[in-house]
Order: C-alpha cells, then sequence, then structure tokens
C-alpha cells in the first residue's frame, strides 16, 4: 500500500477538474492506441483520497464506467485516476468495447469519492441521512458487494429507499437487504467533473419531438402518394443529422419494409430515402404507415466481444448489420442473440464474422408509430431556443385541455380577491396530486406581476453547478411563457458562478410544476429560471444582494417583481420525525433569520432541497444583516402521507408569503 499523507483532499477547483479530465482523456487514448502511460506531474497526482471512478457516456448511454474506492485508507490521486482511465477504455466487460472510431463522441466524467462514513443501522435514519444527488452507497452483506455513485441516483430520479433498493441489486442482494441491521451500509461523498465532446449524440427521445412528429407526417405523405405526389420537404427537416448518425426503418401495413442509415446530410434526404420505395401504387389499404423506427448512438461492435461482452445488449435495442448496399436490421425481443440473427441475414455465423466484412452496430430505438397509435417519448430539452417540457404527464397533465381542467378546479378553491401584494412566496415542486393544491392556495391570494424570477434547486448532476437558462421561451403544454431576455443577461453578468446555459434544466422539474399556475394567473408573465446547487451562507447572501439591487432597479421603474422559491421540505423520514424537522426548518424560516435558516437545516439534516434559494431570496428582503425580512406567513403545510396513505417515509411541503 502506497505511504499517502492520510489528511483526505476533498475539494477541487473547476481548474484542477480540467487537470483530472485532461490526464483521464490522455490515459484513455493511450489505453486504445497501446501507447505508453502519459506522465502525470502535477501536484495534484500525490494529493490523498478514497477512490476516483471514470465513466464514459454515449449521451444516455453508459458505455463504460470503473474505479475504486478504499474503505480502510487513502491513495494518491495520479495512481488512482491512471488505473480507472485505463480500466474505463479496456476492461468493462459489461459493455461492448469502446474503439477508437467512437471515442470523439464520447462524455467523459470523472469522480473523485470523499467522506466516506458509515450509516446508522436504523432504516429511518439511512433514508433520512441519504441526500440523492450528494451521496453515493456502499453495501457489503454475506462476502456480497455493491457500490453506486451519487449522480446514479440523480439521474435516474430515484428516491431514498429506491437508492437503496438499487444498491443492494447492485450487490446481487434482495432489495429489502438495506432494512437488515447486519448489512452494513457507508455513504460517501464525490466531487464530479464533465466533460462533454464536439460530436455528441442526440436521441429522438431527448431532442426535437415536434420535428420528429413532423418527419413522421412527410413519411406517410411518402408511402401513400408516393415520391411523385409528395408535397415538397419541409423545411424543418433540413437539419443536419447527429454527427454520430441516426437511423429510419418503416414497415407498411402492404408489409414493405426499408431502412436506411447515415452520418451526415439531412433528416428529410434520409426520411426520403426510407420511405419512397415503399409505396405501392393501387393498393391504398397498403400504403400506410404500420411501424416507423428511428435509430441512434450507433455504438461498432467488434467480432473479439463474442458472446461475452455483447451479451449486455437490451431488449428494444437494436443490431443492425452493414455490407455494402445492404442492411439488416434486428430488434432485441427475447432471448435469442440479436448477433447471430443479423449475421445470418448475411449467410454468416459469429464464427465467420472477423472474415466476413460485416459491420455490426448496437443502436437505440424510438418507435414513433406501431400499430397506428403514437407512443409517448420523454421530450426534454431546448429546440430553436424553446425549452420543452420534461415532466409533463408524470408531475402534472400532458395536455392543455387537462392542464386546465385541473387548474379551473384548483383555483375555483384558492383564487380570493382581493389579492394581496408580496415580494417573493415559497411553493413546493412535487407532482400536483401531492402539493398542486398547496401552490394553489398560496398563489391564489397574491398579485402575480409581469415578472417573475423562480429559483430553485438542482435535483440532477446535469449543466453548471448554479445555471440560469439561456432559452428564449419555455414551453408548457397550450403556452410558451417568454424568457425576459434582460433580466437574464442581468443576473449572468452579476452574480459570480452563474452561468447562462441548458444542460442543467433539461431534466429538472422544480421550475417548471410552477409554470403552469403563473401562466394561468398571468398569461403576460415573462420569468427567469435560476438553478442553485451548492452553496455557503456567504455566497448566498451575496447573491441575495443582487436580487435586492435588481428589485430596486425594478422598482425604480415603475415595473412590479416577484420571487418564487421552490422547495420542498425534508425528504422521507417517517411521519412523525419529518414533520419534527420541517417545523424546526419552518420555525427558522419565519424569523428571516438566514443564518438560522442555514445553520439549522445543516445541524439537523433537515433535507429541505429550496434551503439555499430560500437562502438568497430572503437575504434579499431584509433591511441589513441583523433587521431580518419581516412578515413571513405559512400559508399552508401537508406531507405526503395524506396522498400516498404510506406514513413510514413521506415528503413536506409548505406555500409561504413573504412580505
Amino acid at each position: 500500500m502506497t505511504n499517502a499523507p492520510q489528511k483526505e483532499r476533498s475539494s477541487f477547483s473547476e481548474e484542477e477538474g480540467q487537470v483530472l479530465l485532461d490526464h483521464a482523456a490522455a490515459s484513455i487514448m493511450a489505453a486504445l492506441t497501446k501507447k505508453p502511460r502519459p506522465p502525470f506531474a502535477h501536484p495534484l497526482a500525490t494529493s490523498p483520497v478514497a477512490g476516483v471512478f471514470v465513466s464514459l457516456k454515449r449521451g444516455v448511454v453508459l458505455r463504460s464506467c470503473c474505479g475504486s474506492l478504499s474503505e480502510k485508507s487513502l491513495n494518491p490521486l495520479g495512481e488512482l485516476l491512471q488505473a480507472a482511465a485505463e480500466r474505463s477504455a479496456l476492461a468493462d466487460v459489461r459493455f461492448p468495447s469502446i474503439t477508437i472510431k467512437e471515442w470523439p463522441s464520447l462524455d467523459l466524467e470523472v469522480s473523485v469519492m470523499h467522506h466516506l462514513q458509515v450509516m446508522p443501522t436504523n432504516p429511518n435514519l439511512r433514508i433520512n441521512n441519504l441526500t440523492i444527488g450528494r451521496h453515493g452507497l456502499i453495501i457489503s452483506h454475506n462476502n456480497n458487494r455493491g457500490l453506486l455513485l451519487p449522480q446514479v441516483a440523480a439521474e435516474n430520479n430515484w428516491d431514498a429507499p429506491s437508492f437503496l433498493q438499487q444498491v443492494c441489486r447492485k450487490a446481487s442482494l434482495p432489495e429489502d437487504t438495506w432494512l437488515r441491521p447486519d448489512a452494513e451500509l457507508k455513504q460517501f461523498s464525490a466531487t464530479i467533473f464533465h466533460r462533454y465532446p464536439e460530436k455528441r449524440d442526440i436521441h429522438f427521445d431527448v431532442v426535437f419531438p415536434e420535428i420528429l412528429t413532423l418527419a413522421f407526417q412527410y413519411a406517410s405523405e411518402l408511402v401513400e402518394k408516393g415520391p411523385e405526389r409528395a408535397s415538397t420537404m419541409p423545411p424543418q427537416l433540413s437539419m443536419t443529422v447527429s454527427p454520430t448518425g441516426w437511423g429510419i426503418l418503416i414497415q407498411s401495413f402492404g408489409n414493405q419494409t426499408e431502412a436506411a442509415f447515415q452520418d451526415s446530410g439531412s433528416l428529410g434526404e434520409l426520411i426520403n430515402r426510407t420511405a419512397r420505395s415503399i409505396h405501392q401504387p393501387g393498393k391504398p389499404d397498403s400504403n400506410k404507415i404500420k411501424e416507423f423506427l428511428a435509430f441512434s448512438h450507433p455504438i461498432p461492435l467488434i467480432p473479439e466481444d463474442f458472446p461475452k461482452r455483447l451479451a449486455s445488449i437490451q431488449k428494444g435495442n437494436a443490431v443492425t448489420a452493414q455490407k455494402g448496399d445492404r442492411t439488416a436490421v434486428v430488434i432485441k425481443q427475447g432471448p435469442q442473440d440479436p448477433i447471430d440473427q443479423a449475421l445470418r441475414q448475411f449467410g454468416q455465423q459469429p464464427s465467420s464474422w472477423a472474415t466476413s466484412g460485416v459491420e455490426l452496430h448496437c443502436h437505440l430505438v424510438t418507435s414513433l408509430l406501431k400499430s397506428e397509435e403514437r407512443i409517448s417519448s420523454p421530450p426534454l430539452v431546448v429546440s430553436k431556443g424553446i425549452r420543452l417540457p420534461a415532466v409533463a404527464g408524470t408531475f402534472y397533465p400532458n395536455s392543455a385541455e387537462a392542464l386546465k381542467t385541473q387548474l379551473d378546479g384548483y383555483f375555483a378553491t384558492y383564487n380570493q380577491s382581493p389579492k394581496r401584494r408580496v415580494r417573493a412566496v415559497m411553493l413546493p415542486h412535487a407532482g400536483w396530486k401531492f402539493c398542486g393544491d398547496i401552490v394553489a392556495e398560496t398563489l391564489g391570494q397574491i398579485e402575480i406581476p409581469d415578472f417573475v424570477v423562480v429559483i430553485g434547486p438542482k435535483h440532477t448532476p446535469l449543466g453548471s453547478k448554479w445555471s440560469i437558462s439561456d432559452a428564449k421561451s419555455w414551453q408548457i403544454p397550450g403556452a410558451e411563457i417568454k424568457l425576459d431576455e434582460e433580466s437574464v443577461a442581468y443576473f449572468a453578468s452579476r452574480v459570480k458562478g452563474l452561468e447562462k446555459e441548458e444542460l442543467a434544466h433539461q431534466k429538472e422539474h422544480c421550475v417548471e410544476v410552477l409554470l403552469p399556475f403563473l401562466h394561468y394567473l398571468n398569461p403576460k408573465v415573462k420569468i427567469a429560471p435560476i438553478l442553485i446547487g451548492s452553496g455557503t451562507h456567504d455566497q448566498l447572501v451575496e447573491f441575495g444582494r443582487i436580487l435586492k439591487r435588481f428589485r430596486e432597479r425594478l422598482d425604480a421603474d415603475g415595473d412590479g417583481c416577484l420571487f418564487v422559491i421552490s422547495s420542498d421540505m425534508n425528504h422521507f423520514a417517517e411521519e412523525k420525525i419529518n414533520r419534527e424537522l420541517d417545523q424546526k426548518a419552518l420555525d427558522a424560516f419565519i424569523t428571516g433569520d438566514t443564518q438560522k435558516l442555514f445553520d439549522t437545516c445543516t445541524e439537523y439534516k433537515i433535507s429541505m432541497c429550496g434551503m439555499r434559494p430560500a437562502v438568497a431570496v430572503i437575504s434579499s428582503l431584509g433591511v441589513d444583516a441583523k433587521r431580518h425580512c419581516p412578515d413571513i406567513e405559512i400559508i399552508r403545510y401537508e406531507t405526503s402521507a395524506r396522498i400516498s396513505n404510506d406514513p413510514k417515509r413521506v415528503v413536506g411541503y409548505a406555500g409561504a408569503l413573504l412580505g
């Protein structure tokens, strides 16, 4: 064991993170090209750490993740990073091999682990002490061991019990093993650095859902009328395909099937290549699309990986085989080997693959239409400056009609008159069935001005730690809410560490779920959506000073403004404990003393996820550090148990007005 100093390194600057990413990338490239290890002479190399993991991804697809975490000693960062990078490049046998061709399209992630500690044996305390997005988990029981990094829970939207169940599965243990007092659980934190490639994958499920709807309509017309009679290709389909390659497969009710793949040109050209040959003149009943499949994230497959490293191909993924102008497509449906099936369509088998000249790839598949039924896909991110809904259909209704019906119901009960004017509100951001009435009761008492700053916590590891949306507008079912670009620029230029970008907002729900309420009460409302990750009390107070100057600037111009704190209260304790913890937090909250709120949540480990946004907003409303924000009123408090009927693990929700 290396004699490393025993004072753990747990803090790294962004510049140091770039050094780690640079060395990891150089080590991976050297491993893939079978060249000597690159030297790592930076002082970081000797920093003592508990562990390092290196992850490689193709957008939403994990390609490898290797590393180590020592539960007994610290080791030099350089040695651990080198080993993790090399293993991720070559040795993660759970996935197909990474090739030189694929390397330029991979996302790189370096996670440095620290603050490893044993969790209590009480299951409720295990849940209460676990913070999603901050903590990773290790479980050990009967010689089985499993580890999951902090970002895994956030990326999969797991709650604490689900995360505990999943780490049991990782260790090949029953999912309820974490409840056993003889099962040892440890939690740790990680500092995570990301690098995204220039050639990034674009998945059909993730980007441009409205473009794909148009693509399907254009393909349907080509199939139904034939290429001579079909309309001109819509200009929106002239967009360039993903730089790593897309594909389309179309099958008609006339049992005509065609597939095409390309890594350049436009989406419309790809559709035209695929659809034009399917039309059967004089057979109107046959000229309708039965199945429309879109392929993305092509992963090159190599014969040396068969069969072990290719056993991980998931059900629903596609294996495509190509030789010359001929293409075969196999969608994995059951236990049959898709590699064998694809090769057999060329008269080959796995044993002859290496000399056959057949190139194989694995793809993600989006089924846009099957048996004349539209299959919904999870909408995300920004298309032409529009941030599309990420949680419509899960947290709240995904159609304009259903959305209006539900809001009409809420405000029939809670829309009061006359309205009060306040400077800020706190609102919960869970699924509407749990807290929509609390949001409506709180907002129904006040005037909604034409401009609102919504500040919420960052629940996912995506994007910048502090982020303000760079979109032109945010879409909700039936409407678009514009961003006030001047205000966005104001905050981005003055708040240290606040970046204009979209990645942090892609899968984040804490702003989105509140927008339909604000738009319902004021259809002219414009917004500035801000997410806050970690931050010290001093950093938050400084942000509050900028918020205060911003409000004073608007007041001088005669314009109104509302600050919205997006926050749930404590997460996943037993009902009685959760209420006690929430009461401590709310007691501190209503004093307007930001230091007291920060210290209370920290001392008692209260997982009030919007505590930091609350500190920033409250500090913007106070007169000075000693004369705190006046007139804070809790409108309503509930827990999820009233809906879930599960008092064993609840989340608290509160609505509040801040004068």
